[in-house]
């Protein structure tokens, strides 16, 4: 405490009063601080990336299992609190009577409107058309015609093998309708085969030709039309053998290939090629009498073809003939 207030113990008002006040500073300072209210204190900021364990301390939230998995964007997250969105109701299928609105039109107009299609190049939907016609029609009438435009179809939608074989179907069904041919010239227009067949015909000792009017045949798979073509146009010249016995082998005919070859040989004894299609047709046949035979005129082609390819192609054959396990 001050001297001051030591001293003067008096009728000294003034210093009666500093000393009061004194005291009173004093005992205040001594006194431990009271807590401040509850009104008093600062509101914390909220820390919801924060979340309080039972122990008492924080950690942080992964607010991940909140979101939409990317991957999954319909599927909620486990742990989720969002609610999940029920599933999308079944389709349920027509029934069967209302699936094709057509069916009752008249037969005569769904034919219109087919023709309507392949003329617009609606290929698929005008043989979808075309079959469901036939098969509603079935067999009361003459459907030749549909089945015509139908084969057209086909064509331009590069089934080129199933009508090659309808062709043949149709022409043993129908050998005097003119509209079956009329269907050949078509398919041959449509192709290009039409004018290379007639280059090879108006000149058949022509490989050029002969190469350019096979490969067209293969690029179709037309092997049908291509043996026709070479056995009715009448010519035996090398070039028009070689491209039939090409047809005979791409057919897997042995037996055919073997046969033109021989003959073929007598003509040419010269053309080497043709005793390897023999030793060919023989090989492929597959028994060992067969196998035998051809080991010997693979040798005599190894021995006396001028061509080199020949010889390399005998002597692969050779080899595989010496082989015990082939």
């Amino acid at each position: 405490m001050p001297s001051l207030l030591e001293t003067d113990q008096g009728t000294n008002s003034l210093l009666n009063w500093l000393r009061a006040d004194l005291m009173r500073k004093y005992e205040e300072a001594q006194k431990p601080p009271v807590p401040a209210s509850a009104s008093s204190i600062r509101p914390a900021r909220p820390r919801p990336e924060r979340e309080t364990r039972k122990s008492g301390e924080s950690e942080p939230v992964d607010i991940s299992r909140y979101l939409k998995s990317e991957s999954d964007p319909a599927k909620p997250p486990e742990n989720s609190k969002l609610p999940v969105p029920p599933p999308p109701p079944a389709s349920i299928p027509e029934p069967t009577a209302d699936r094709d609105l057509w069916l009752n039109v008249p037969i005569e107009k769904r034919i219109a409107f087919a023709r309507d299609l392949f003329k617009r190049r609606k290929f698929e939907e005008a043989r979808s058309e075309l079959e469901a016609i036939l098969e509603k029609q079935g067999e009361k009438k003459d459907n030749l015609d549909l089945i015509l435009l139908r084969e057209k179809c086909l064509f331009h939608l590069r089934e080129y093998q199933i009508v090659e074989s309808d062709y043949y179907r149709l022409k043993n069904f129908y050998p005097r309708r003119k509209e079956v041919q009329e269907l050949r010239q078509y398919l041959f227009r449509e192709s290009g085969l039409d004018e290379l067949e007639k280059a090879v015909a108006q000149n058949p000792a022509d490989p050029q030709a002969q190469r350019a009017l096979l490969d067209r045949y293969l690029r179709y798979g037309w092997l049908d039309f291509a043996e026709e073509f070479f056995l009715t146009v009448q010519d035996t010249s090398p070039p028009t053998i070689k491209s039939l016995s090409e047809v005979y082998y791409k057919k897997g005919d042995h037996a055919m290939l073997i046969h033109l070859s021989r003959k073929a040989f007598l003509l040419y004894p010269q053309e080497t090629e043709f005793l390897y299609n023999e030793a060919v047709g023989l090989y492929n046949l597959g028994d060992a009498i067969s196998r035998k035979e051809a080991q010997e005129k693979f040798a005599k082609v190894a021995s006396m073809a001028g061509n080199a390819r020949l010889r390399r192609n005998a002597q692969w054959y050779l080899q595989r003939l010496a082989s015990p396990t082939r």
